[in-house]
């Protein structure tokens, strides 16, 4: 195999996969085909908990364990096998409110073509998740799923769902140029106790990307993905469609001698959502509901003794306010976060490595949710474990 193609890999299907699906959120980098490496198995925890103050103050915090085995089936194909246990919670109402058990499954085969020019992957997610949530666990998935807080995990379970992905890439002088598409194709399901049939949209995933690897191991990517989403449909009757989503994303590492620096951004920019018009045909909104996003990353890596490294982080995320008037229950103000963390890698032995960290979130919105101002802050507790058999 030669080094640009298995720059391919690296480039292409990585992306794809992580705009389709979360697996935990430290290993999604490292997805890749084997090629002949050993099977391997990967665990990790996270605990993120925000409080929030405004008009009332109350506590969202969420408990997430994923955890994947991989492994070649056959020459150039890996078969991976994924699914999580979590549990959220809030103190909202006047009871807590509170989700838990397993996720939804995922099983996924991945394969290369062409002296690994060409990247086939496809799979199925499968509904072991938790669904049919009452009316107050509906209160508290809202706030999991809202874009200025940051939960690994925002939605536990939907329906039986496909998806697939092909990928390409070529040398182009000392950069890799690649294109990919993506399809995740949604089932049925009831997300709630009121016996309605909700089929969410599917989505459509188109990538274009570009690399550099200097000689020193120094690396420049540059991408954009492009979301195109289908009707959602209550009892079969259409009620909504996301927006086309625009994805920029530039990341650069420098290496240090053992140990480096990386730096990344990356600006989302959401069209404007359907919704049904007059006669019943959905219409675009006349108001984009969702504002744009601009999130920046960077951190630090350097060895402290022979099997320790540690390592320090910085983000930020900045949510611009929406098109909708202030008096409309749809209109969200502006909001920013930002946080600070570390940690400590370790090398257990030739096969195993493991991890720990936290971060410090901070951060405000200006108007969300129907509320006011709100403050936030938040703590987030990280553990990772990875095994080559």
């Amino acid at each position: 195999m030669s080094r640009h193609s298995h720059r391919l890999l690296t480039l292409v299907l990585p992306l794809i996969a992580a705009g389709l699906i979360t697996l935990w959120p430290f290993a999604l980098s490292q997805a890749q085909i084997i090629h002949g490496k050993r099977p391997e198995l990967m665990q990790g925890l996270t605990f993120l908990s925000w409080n929030v103050s405004g008009e009332s103050d109350f506590t969202i915090q969420e408990w997430h364990f994923p955890i994947m085995a991989r492994a070649g089936v056959a020459e150039n194909v890996e078969l991976a096998v994924s699914g999580a246990l979590m549990n959220a919670s809030g103190d909202l109402y006047v009871g807590d409110d509170q989700v838990s058990g397993l996720t939804d499954s995922r099983i996924q085969l991945s394969t290369s073509l062409m002296d690994d020019q060409v990247l086939l992957s496809g799979g199925v997610s499968l509904p072991t998740g938790q669904k049919q949530l009452s009316r107050d666990q509906q209160g508290l998935l809202a706030w999991l799923s809202s874009d200025f807080l940051n939960f690994p995990l925002r939605n536990p379970g939907e329906g039986l769902n496909l998806f697939g992905q092909i990928g390409t890439a070529v040398p182009a002088g000392q950069w890799v140029v690649g294109a990919s598409a993506a399809a995740y194709l949604a089932g049925k399901y009831e997300p709630y106790d009121n016996g309605r049939e909700y089929q969410p949209g599917s989505r459509l995933i188109g990538n274009i990307g570009t690399e550099r690897i200097w000689p020193a191991n120094h690396r420049l990517t540059c991408d954009l993905l492009v979301t195109y989403s289908t009707d959602d449909k209550l009892e079969g009757r259409a009620i909504f469609r996301d927006g086309v989503q625009f994805d920029t994303r530039i990341h650069g590492l420098l290496s240090l001698g053992k140990g480096s620096l990386e730096g990344g951004l990356r600006y989302i920019l959401r069209g404007k959502d359907k919704q049904p018009g007059a006669d019943a045909d959905l219409v675009a909104e006349p108001d984009k509901r969702h504002g744009d996003d601009f999130r920046l990353h960077a951190a630090g890596r350097m060895p402290v003794a022979q099997s320790i490294s540690l390592w320090i982080s910085a983000d930020a995320k900045f949510l611009a306010a929406n098109d909708y008037p202030k008096t409309s229950p749809f209109f969200a103000d502006a909001a920013r976060v930002s946080g600070l963390g570390g940690g400590l890698d370790f090398a257990l032995g030739p096969r195993s490595r493991a991890g720990v960290g936290v971060r410090g979130w901070t951060g405000s919105s200006d108007g969300a949710m129907g509320l006011g101002r709100l403050d936030l802050s938040g703590i987030e507790l990280i553990q990772q474990f990875v095994m080559t058999f």
